[in-house]
C-alpha cells in the first residue's frame, strides 16, 4: 500500500493526540516502579524534576459534516452543445452580428469559488489540534498547533522556547487556490510544458456559418472538464537567540513550492490572421528566502537607550519551466504554402518567469536624544539579478529567424532605501514628528535593440541593420527600456493634546518622483493633512481627518520615449502609440481624502458607531480643446457646436476616480446572556474616462471623430451584517447566529464625443454601454455549543472541558457578468467575427451550499 506524506503525518498527529489524552487520564492512576536501567524517560523525568515538574495543555476538535445541498464538482459550458450553428436567419441575435443565437445553460453552479481556498468535503474532518507542555518554573515550553488536519489547506506550527534565551518557530502550510472547476480543455499534457491536442481545424475563414460549424464539429468529443488551480506548500523556520539582555540574534528561512495550472491566452498570426486559444499554463516553481539579523541594545552616556540592528538576506526564485509549447488547432497543414504554414503555425510558444535572485543588506538604529527626543533610521541596499538565457524567437520552423542581440538580459536592478524619523516633544502637550525617506531604484539592465524578431510565432519583421539613412517599417524594431526612478518623501507633523478630551494634529508633506524612460521626468506632490480626536460629554468619541494633495508635472512628452522604444521617427511613433493618453501615475492629480467615525454610548448597553470616508481624485487631463480649423456643419447629428469651432478631445485618459463610503454599526446587550449587532456599509466607486479607438494622434478628426468616446464607470456595493450571541443556559448552552449579505452593481456607459453618427451605427462599437454586472453574496451561520458537565467528563475517564458543536451554514454567490457568462469553448457563437478563438469556459463563480456539521472538542 502506498502511503503519501500527508497521510503519514496525519496518522502521527492522531496518535499523538490519543497518547496525550490517555496520558492525562493515566496520570490519575498510581505510579508504577521505574526499572533500574537508565532510559531516555529517566533523563526527561530527571530534567522535569529539576524544573518543578511539567504541566500540559491541549485542544482537539474533530467532527463530521454533511451537505443538504453541495455545489456540483463542475458546471456545463455556458453555451450548451445544442447551441450549435444553424442556418442563417433562424433565431438570430443582433448582439452577434446576425449569427444564430446559442442555447445558454442557465444552471452553471459549481464548487470552484466555494472551495477556492480549500476542500470542503462531506465526512470526517479534523478541525484543530493543540498540544503543549511547559516546565512549572516556566523555563522550557513547547506547543504544536494544527488546523484542517488531513485536508489540502492544512497547517502545522511548532513553537518552543527556553525562557529568556532561545525561541523557535517551525511551520508547514498548504495554501490551495482553485481558480476553476469547469474549465473545458482540449489539451493533453496538462501541467507540463508541452501541450498537444487531438483537435485539428486548419486554416478557415474567421467568420461565417461554415467556419462556425467546422469549429463546433472539431470540438465535439474532445472536451474534458479539468480543474485550474495552484497548490502552495510552504515550510518556514525561525530561530532566535538572546544570550544576554543586550544581544538578540535571529535566523529565518522559508521554502515555498507552487504547482498546478493557471489560465493563459496565446495568439498566433497577428491581427490579419489571428488565432487565439486559452491554455492551462503550467506552474511549477520554488522560492527560497533566508535572513540573518543581529541587534545590540544599550544605554547612552546621557541616560537614554539605543539599539542597532543589522541584517543580510537572500531570495532565490527557480522556475522548472522557462516556457511552454502548444499545438495550434488552426495549423494550415503540411501541404499548404510556406506563407500559410508560417501564418498558421503548427506550434506556438509562450515564455514564463525566469529564474532570479535578490540580495539585501540592511541596518536600523534607534537612539534616545536629549529633551526626550528619539531618532530612528534605516539603511537598506538590495541587488536584484536575472540572467536566464533568452529563448529563441519562435518555435515555428516555417519562419526565418535572426540572431538575438545578446545571450541573456543580464538584468540588474539595485535599490537603496534611507529612512529617517525624529520625534521631539516641543512642550508637555505638543509633539513633533519629522520624516524623510529616500528610495532609489537604479536599473542598469542593458538596453538592447531588437531589429529583427518574430511576431506571434507567424512572421518576422525583416528590419535592416541600423543605418543613419535607413529606418524600420512602422513598429518593426524594438528596444527594451531600463526603467529607473528616485522617490523622496518629507513631512512634518505636529500633535497638540489640548486637554484630556481633545487632541488636534496636522502635517505637511512632499513627495517627488524623478523617473528615467517615462513620458514625465519629474512629478511633485504637496500634501496637507489635519485630524482631530475628541471625547464629548464622556459618551461620544469623534475621530476625523482630512487630507488634500496636488501632484503636477512640468512637461509631458511621450514622443521621445516612443521613438526610442520603436527606433523610429515621429510619424512612426504616432502610428504605434496614442500620444494623447495621459498615464495614470504621471498625470496631474488633485486628491482629497476624509474619514469620520463617531462612537456613541449614551444609552446603557447600546453602542452606535456611524462612519464616513471618501477619496476624490481629479486628473487634470484637459479633455477638451478647440480646433478653429474645423467648423461643424448642419449634418453634425445634433452637435451642440454646430456653426462654431468644434470642441475635440485633447488629452485622453482617466479624469475622475472617486470613491466614498458610509456605514453604521449598532451593538446592543439585551441582557448578560444576549447580545445583538447590526452593521450596514454603502460603497460607491465612480470613474470618468476619455478614450479613443486607434493609435494615432488627432490628425484625421474631421472624418474619424467617432474614434473618441467618453465612459463613466460606476459601482455600488451594499453590505449588511447581523449577529446574535445567546447564552441559552449560562455556561452550558450557547447559540451564535450570523448573517451577511453583499450586493454589488456595476454600470459602464459609453458615448461619443461630439459628432459621431458613424460610431452609433455599429452595434458592437465602443460607443455602446455595457450590460450591467451584478454580484450577490450571502451567508448564514448558526453554531450551537454545549459544554458537557465536568462530572460526566470525569466519569468517562477524560480531563478538561468537553464541548459539543452543531453548525448549519448556508452560502450562495450569484454573479451576472457578460464578460464571463458568454465565455465558452464555442466563443464564435458569441462573436461571429472571431471564429478562430477557443476559450476554456474557466470563469464561473456561482454556487449554492447548505452544510451541516457536528464536532467534538476536548480542551485541557
Amino acid at each position: 500500500m502506498k502511503v503519501n506524506g500527508r497521510t503519514a503525518l496525519t496518522g502521527v498527529l492522531l496518535m499523538a493526540a490519543g497518547s496525550a489524552l490517555s496520558s492525562g487520564a493515566a496520570a490519575q492512576q498510581p505510579a508504577t516502579q521505574q526499572p533500574k536501567v537508565a532510559t531516555p524517560e529517566d533523563f526527561w523525568n530527571q530534567t522535569w524534576a529539576e524544573h518543578g515538574g511539567v504541566r500540559t495543555w491541549g485542544n482537539v476538535e474533530a467532527g463530521f459534516r454533511a451537505f443538504i445541498e453541495r455545489p456540483p464538482s463542475y458546471a456545463l459550458p455556458g453555451i450548451l452543445p445544442a447551441g450549435r450553428p444553424t442556418a442563417a436567419g433562424t433565431n438570430t441575435n443582433p448582439l452577434q452580428g446576425g449569427q444564430p443565437a446559442p442555447i445558454f445553460n442557465t444552471d452553471r453552479d459549481n464548487r470552484a469559488k466555494f472551495e477556492e481556498y480549500g476542500n470542503i468535503s462531506p465526512g470526517f474532518f479534523f478541525e484543530t489540534l493543540i498540544l503543549g507542555a511547559q516546565t512549572k518554573d516556566g523555563m522550557y515550553a513547547g506547543e504544536l498547533r494544527a488546523d484542517n488536519v488531513g485536508n489540502n489547506n492544512q497547517r502545522f506550527i511548532f513553537d518552543w522556547s527556553k525562557a529568556g534565551e532561545i525561541y523557535g518557530t517551525y511551520s508547514w502550510d498548504q495554501i490551495p487556490h482553485l481558480y476553476s472547476a469547469s474549465a473545458q480543455s482540449i489539451w493533453n499534457g496538462v501541467g507540463t510544458d508541452y501541450l498537444t491536442t487531438p483537435v485539428y481545424i486548419g486554416n478557415i475563414a474567421n467568420s461565417g456559418l461554415a467556419s462556425n460549424t467546422a469549429v463546433y464539429n472539431a470540438l465535439q468529443g474532445n472536451l474534458n472538464t479539468i480543474d485550474i488551480g495552484i497548490q502552495r506548500d510552504k515550510f518556514a523556520a525561525m530561530q532566535r537567540w538572546t544570550p544576554t539582555e543586550n544581544w538578540d540574534f535571529r535566523a529565518d528561512y522559508s521554502h515555498e513550492h507552487r504547482e498546478g495550472t493557471q489560465i493563459a491566452g496565446a495568439v498566433i498570426g497577428g491581427m490579419a490572421n489571428q488565432q487565439m486559444v486559452q491554455l492551462p499554463a503550467p506552474v511549477s516553481d520554488t522560492t527560497q528566502n533566508a535572513k540573518l539579523a543581529g541587534q545590540y541594545a544599550g544605554d547612552t552616556p546621557w541616560g537614554g537607550k539605543f539599539n542597532v540592528r543589522t541584517s543580510a538576506s537572500v531570495s532565490a526564485y527557480q522556475n522548472d519551466f522557462d516556457s511552454y509549447v502548444f499545438q495550434n488547432p488552426f495549423y494550415a497543414g503540411d501541404g499548404a504554402t510556406l506563407a500559410a504554414r508560417a501564418n498558421y503555425s503548427p506550434f506556438g510558444r509562450v515564455s514564463l518567469a525566469p529564474d532570479n535572485q535578490a540580495y539585501n543588506f540592511g541596518a536600523t538604529a534607534g537612539i534616545d536624544l536629549p529633551n526626550k527626543s528619539r531618532y530612528m533610521g534605516t539603511v537598506s541596499y538590495t541587488m536584484m539579478r536575472q540572467d536566464d538565457p533568452f529563448i529563441p524567437y519562435t518555435i515555428n520552423p516555417n519562419v526565418e529567424t535572426y540572431a538575438l542581440p545578446a545571450s541573456s538580459a543580464d538584468a540588474k536592478v539595485d535599490t537603496l532605501l534611507i529612512n529617517n524619523v525624529l520625534n521631539t516633544p516641543l512642550s508637555r502637550d505638543v509633539k513633533s514628528t519629522l520624516r524623510y525617506r529616500y528610495y532609489d531604484n537604479n536599473n542598469t539592465t542593458p538596453e538592447l535593440l531588437f531589429p529583427n524578431f518574430v511576431v506571434e510565432d507567424s512572421s518576422n519583421t525583416a528590419c535592416p541593420a541600423p543605418n543613419a539613412a535607413l529606418r524600420c517599417a512602422a513598429g518593426s524594431a524594438r528596444r527594451n527600456l531600463a526603467y529607473s526612478y528616485t522617490k523622496q518623501n518629507a513631512s512634518e507633523e505636529l500633535t497638540w493634546r489640548a486637554d484630556k478630551n481633545l487632541t488636534l494634529g496636522g502635517s505637511i508633506g512632499w513627495e517627488q518622483y524623478d523617473r528615467d524612460r517615462r513620458a514625465v521626468d519629474v512629478t511633485n506632490e504637496f500634501i496637507g493633512r489635519v485630524y482631530m480626536n475628541a471625547t464629548i460629554a464622556e459618551e461620544t468619541r469623534l475621530r476625523a481627518s482630512y487630507q488634500y494633495s496636488q501632484r503636477n508635472y512640468d512637461n509631458y512628452d511621450f514622443m521621445g520615449v516612443a521613438s526610442y522604444i520603436y527606433w523610429a521617427n515621429q510619424t512612426t511613433g504616432v502610428n504605434v502609440t496614442n500620444m494623447m493618453v495621459r498615464q495614470l501615475d504621471l498625470a496631474d492629480r488633485e486628491r482629497q481624502k476624509a474619514n469620520v467615525s463617531l462612537e456613541y454610548t449614551g444609552v446603557e448597553n447600546l453602542t452606535v458607531t456611524p462612519t464616513f470616508g471618501l477619496r476624490f481624485d481629479a486628473y487634470e487631463t484637459n479633455p477638451y480643446e478647440t480646433d478653429p480649423n474645423y467648423i461643424a456643419t448642419a449634418t453634425g447629428g445634433g452637435n451642440p457646436n454646430n456653426g462654431t469651432a468644434l470642441a475635440i478631445p485633447g488629452q485622453l485618459g482617466i479624469t475622475k476616480d472617486n470613491t466614498w463610503n458610509a456605514g453604521i454599526e449598532v451593538a446592543y446587550q439585551i441582557s448578560p446572556a444576549a447580545t445583538i449587532m447590526f452593521a450596514y456599509v454603502y460603497e460607491n466607486f465612480d470613474r470618468d474616462l476619455y478614450g479613443g479607438q486607434g493609435t494615432t494622434n488627432f490628425v484625421t478628426l474631421t472624418t474619424n471623430n467617432g474614434r473618441f468616446f467618453f465612459s463613466n464607470m460606476e459601482e455600488n456595493v451594499n453590505t449588511y451584517i447581523a449577529t446574535a450571541n445567546l447564552d441559552i443556559i449560562p455556561d452550558t448552552l450557547e447559540l451564535k447566529l450570523s448573517y451577511a449579505y453583499a450586493q454589488g452593481e456595476e454600470n459602464w456607459t459609453a458615448q461619443p464625443y461630439t459628432n459621431s453618427s458613424d460610431c452609433l451605427a455599429l452595434i458592437n462599437s465602443a460607443c455602446q454601454p455595457f450590460p450591467t454586472v451584478k454580484t450577490d453574496y450571502q451567508r448564514f451561520d448558526a453554531i450551537m455549543k454545549y459544554h458537557v458537565d465536568p462530572d460526566l467528563v470525569t466519569k468517562v475517564g477524560l480531563i478538561g472541558d468537553v464541548i459539543l458543536k452543531l453548525r448549519y451554514s448556508f452560502e450562495q454567490t450569484q454573479v451576472k457578468n457578460w464578460q464571463n457568462d458568454w465565455t465558452t469553448p464555442y466563443m464564435y457563437l458569441v462573436d461571429g467575427s472571431m471564429v478562430r478563438n477557443i476559450s476554456m469556459a474557466a470563469v464561473d463563480p456561482n454556487y449554492t451550499s447548505h452544510l451541516i456539521a457536528a464536532s467534538l472538542a476536548v480542551k485541557w
